[in-house]
């Protein structure tokens, strides 16, 4: 096999493999493990409205959830960071 065809055959892997895991974890789920968090969080909403809660309905936490929860760390860490390091004027 040359190394084009072994690049195309590692591309085409599907999410949840360990490879794409491993370079995108917020693809670490099967798509099949993903329906099943959709139908996990939908008996909850059921569970939740039909008992009256107002709430938001707990929810499944996803892989991408976490990944976006830690960009978002990050982002708000740095932005914190610019506005401590940053010379304010005085505006009269």
């Amino acid at each position: 096999m040359d190394a084009a065809e072994a690049v195309d055959l590692i591309a085409g892997l599907p999410a949840g493999s360990r490879y794409v895991s491993a370079l995108r974890p917020d693809l670490s789920w099967t798509p099949e493990r993903e329906a099943v968090a959709d139908l996990q969080d939908t008996l909850w909403e059921i569970a939740y409205r039909r008992a009256g809660v107002k709430d938001e309905p707990y929810r499944v936490m996803r892989p991408s959830d976490a990944v976006a929860r830690r960009q978002a760390a990050q982002r708000y860490a740095s932005v914190k960071r610019t506005i401590a390091e940053t010379q304010w004027e005085e505006v009269v």
